[in-house]
């Protein structure tokens, strides 16, 4: 009985340590597939990163391109204005119609391809009154078309190219009849055109102006101006009118239909909403109506102090920065929709160890009873059975068959010696 007891004990231990082995291999594969999950996610945000950033400098490199001709063709007026003796002044034919003038152009047929290579002044003032002064800015301002023309070419998406002058004037490319678009005296009370002009001489730069819909119908725009100067004084503004809908269109389309990317200033004024098989918008619209709910809140200031990439309730979003103005590129999309492909390759993973794991422990589990367990255990019954006087009831296997016969043969011994001693106790009896 304590032999069985014994015997009991041993084979107990060896399926405990079983079921704990068994219990360390789940671990280690849920670890090792967890720590695998985690470096693929590092990979997956910075793949992600690397493609908005990809995004990003191609939106900055145009935007970069267009603040590059507005400078230079400031640079060039104010070249014009310091030396007006290369101007020819009297080239400008202008023509006077009530309290307004005109550049006096013949008009020409809306599909004669030439039109689109002129540009229109019109202004406010009696021509017959004018300033050498402000002939000189006319002139210079009508030179300026072949600059902007060749603006046009390279500048996809920009629409108008326009010299607003304080003296009340306007150069506008391409040509829209002056029955279509003239100057007015609303121009220099664009907040654009105040905030140009509040800078100074000394502090004039590009300033980008907030999105807005395009007088002439032509979308959503976004304007970047200049000041002109002459002698450190503010003569008027060289503007640009860059179309949102086609500068959204130059990025890739996205992957799927729950990604959306936001352009958005710092005032967090919406430029443009890019989504999987929608139109560009076509309206200001605020940051509320369009974001989800968890980022109703967010703003430019918040963004900054956030990390590239990151999780906002159940939204992943990306970011990144243009350096040309300050505008940020915001990706986002539901964290489940995001980490999907990582999920799923999780759980692959984490089967396959675990498959693998327990298919080598019932490897060693069945190598082991086979040949060991068992016949440690068939050896363990032939000693009982020997001891009992009955050795032949267990047929061992070739490679026990040694240690069965020597257990065989150390009982036949004692029990032959155990008859000798028997015998000689009856003799001496």
């Amino acid at each position: 009985m304590l032999g069985f007891n014994v015997e009991n004990t041993v084979f107990r231990r060896y399926n405990t340590a079983v079921v704990v082995t068994f219990i360390i291999i789940v671990f280690v594969a849920l670890a090792a597939a967890t720590l695998r999950y985690f470096s693929e996610l590092s990979i997956h945000k910075q793949q992600g990163l690397n493609q908005l950033q990809v995004q990003a400098t191609q939106l900055n490199n145009r935007l970069l391109q267009s603040k590059k001709a507005i400078i230079g063709i400031q640079e060039l007026a104010e070249y014009l204005l310091k030396y007006p003796d290369e101007l020819k002044t009297n080239s400008v034919l202008l023509k006077q119609d009530g309290e307004q003038y005109y550049l006096d152009k013949p008009r020409l047929d809306i599909l004669d391809h030439e039109k689109r290579l002129k540009g229109n002044i019109t202004g406010i003032g009696n021509i017959n009154e004018f300033s050498t002064q402000i002939s000189q800015e006319i002139a210079m301002a009508n030179a300026l078309t072949p600059a902007f023309v060749t603006a046009q070419k390279v500048i996809e998406e920009g629409t108008w190219f326009y010299y607003v002058s304080l003296e009340k004037f306007v150069n506008i490319f391409p040509w829209i009849d002056r029955d279509s678009w003239n100057y007015s005296n609303r121009m220099p009370l664009n907040p654009h055109f105040q905030t140009i002009k509040k800078l100074g001489f000394n502090n004039n730069q590009v300033v980008w102006s907030s999105p807005y819909i395009d007088a002439a119908g032509k979308g959503m725009n976004a304007s970047l101006g200049i000041g002109v100067y002459r002698d450190k004084k503010l003569l008027g503004i060289m503007m640009f009118d860059i179309n949102l809908a086609r500068l959204q269109q130059s990025l890739p389309e996205l992957d799927n239909s729950e990604q959306s990317l936001i352009l958005f200033n710092q005032q967090n004024e919406i430029i443009f909403l890019k989504q999987q098989g929608k139109e560009p918008l076509s309206y200001r619209a605020s940051w509320q109506k369009l974001l989800p709910k968890d980022l109703e809140l967010l703003n430019h200031q918040m963004l900054i102090g956030m990390e590239d990439s990151t999780k906002i309730g159940d939204w992943f979003i990306e970011k990144h920065t243009l350096d040309v103005n300050g505008w940020t590129l915001l990706k986002y999309q539901p964290y489940e929709k995001y980490i999907s492909p990582l999920w799923s390759h999780f759980v692959f993973m984490f089967s396959i160890l675990l498959v693998g794991l327990l298919a080598f422990l019932m490897l060693v589990n069945y190598m082991t009873r086979r040949s060991f367990i068992k016949p440690t255990h068939e050896f363990i019954s032939h000693i009982e059975h020997c001891a009992e006087g009955d050795p032949g009831k267990i047929k061992p296997t070739a490679d026990w068959l040694h240690w069965f016969v020597l257990v065989e043969d150390i009982f036949i011994q004692n029990q032959s010696l155990l008859l000798q001693l028997k015998e000689q106790n009856e003799v001496l009896v």
